[in-house]
């Protein structure tokens, strides 16, 4: 069960970002969310002497579902690309449905937190009724006694299934028994029925998504093409990621078959996506060379954001000099196309540095933080990176 982790100060919610919307709907909470850079002085002061207060952890954990949010994560970036942040930490307060209430950046003191918090909570209108965790956890646990005794009646296991992924329990057995029923096979097309087979199609290896994908037509009109086929992908990569971390190279292999029978549009480049994604995260940064250099060269790509993604990767993770060379290529190549965004430029100083090029590293690294400092962003990443090469240090991959 996921849930917020106990403290002195405020309790943060201990999960991803849609289970805390799950979380807040249950509860009826509006959600405060912290997104903080973990190299940004404002944000570990916060978290050290404003987040540990009891009078702050008293309101929050009363009235909000609390999630923090690293901003070097992918989430984090998300989140910081959505909602265009520029300042950390950032603070934001959202409805159960994601829609922003209110946001604010930088440090707080305790008075000033309790004032947003108070004044989120004016913009937030929740049922009368507001459900306990004991009652919602009681209502779980009655209805897994109920399994545990017997109940296989299809209202009961649509039902059931929902309650154990809310609760993040294994539910695929569940699954798998509400889909294989009677009631299911006879009303395959009903709407609530392809509805549960979508919201249950999480991972490729799952009974749910193998319905899905045998019945395309079915969620291609109800849904949308588009809609299902990133759904499908969705699912795909989430077994990529359980085969890299339990380096299943087998379940890999199941995953690249499930993509050519997926029939998606952009297969050829999803796959290759996804053989970078397994490589990168198995640490296997031989194949992951050669997969990236093969499609950026066969496919002719120059759009700057891949560029640049492919040489940082290279720079953080790769010593073989004719791959630093060409990710100093792909680097360049990215700054001259948009000379104005920071971040590739910092890229082209981190990718210098590595081929041994300190000196014009620093001068880039510095031209770096002139743009960076023009367009207002927050390049605190940037100052680390010109720390580590000042020091002659390693480059640090979770920098970007």
């Amino acid at each position: 069960m996921h849930a917020q982790t106990r403290s002195d100060g405020i309790q943060f919610f201990v999960g991803s970002w849609s289970q805390a919307r799950e979380m807040s709907f249950l509860m009826k909470k509006p959600i405060f969310v912290n997104v903080y850079n973990i190299y940004t002085p404002a944000c570990k002061h916060m978290n050290r002497e404003v987040f540990s207060n009891s009078e702050v952890a008293a309101l929050y954990h009363e009235k909000f579902i609390n999630f923090k949010l690293n901003l070097n994560t992918d989430e984090g970036m998300e989140f910081r690309n959505e909602h265009h942040l520029k300042e950390f930490p950032a603070l934001l307060y959202f409805t159960s449905e994601g829609q922003l209430i209110s946001k604010d950046s930088g440090e707080k003191s305790v008075g000033e937190l309790l004032a947003l918090g108070r004044k989120a909570l004016t913009k937030f209108h929740p049922v009368a009724h507001t459900p306990t965790i004991a009652t919602i956890y009681t209502n779980y646990l009655d209805l897994k006694l109920q399994f545990q005794n017997g109940n296989s009646d299809p209202d009961f296991l649509y039902k059931y299934a929902y309650s154990l992924r809310n609760f993040n329990d294994p539910y695929k057995h569940v699954v798998k028994k509400y889909i294989t029923s009677n009631n299911f096979q006879a009303n395959i097309t009903a709407v609530q029925n392809l509805k549960f087979v979508y919201d249950f199609a999480e991972d490729a290896e799952s009974d749910a998504f193998e319905f899905l994908l045998d019945n395309l037509r079915y969620f291609n009109n109800l849904y949308g093409k588009d809609k299902v086929s990133s759904k499908v992908k969705a699912a795909i990569r989430t077994s990529v990621i359980i085969a890299a971390t339990e380096r299943e190279e087998r379940d890999f292999q199941v995953a690249l078959r499930t993509i050519n029978n997926a029939r998606l549009n952009d297969a050829t480049a999803f796959s290759t996506e996804m053989k970078a994604l397994f490589y990168e995260k198995t640490g296997d940064w031989d194949s992951f060379v050669k997969v990236i250099t093969n499609n950026i060269k066969q496919n002719d790509i120059s759009d700057p954001k891949v560029l640049d993604n492919a040489a940082w990767k290279f720079a953080a993770n790769v010593n073989d000099r004719t791959s630093l060379t060409n990710a100093l290529n792909w680097s360049k190549s990215a700054v001259e196309a948009n000379p104005s965004v920071y971040e590739y430029r910092e890229t082209y100083a981190a990718v210098l540095y590595k081929l041994g090029k300190r000196s014009k590293a620093m001068k880039e690294g510095e031209a770096a933080i002139i743009v960076a400092r023009k367009e207002g962003a927050d390049y605190s990443n940037l100052l680390h990176l010109m720390e580590l090469m000042r020091g002659n240090h390693p480059l640090d991959p979770k920098l970007k």
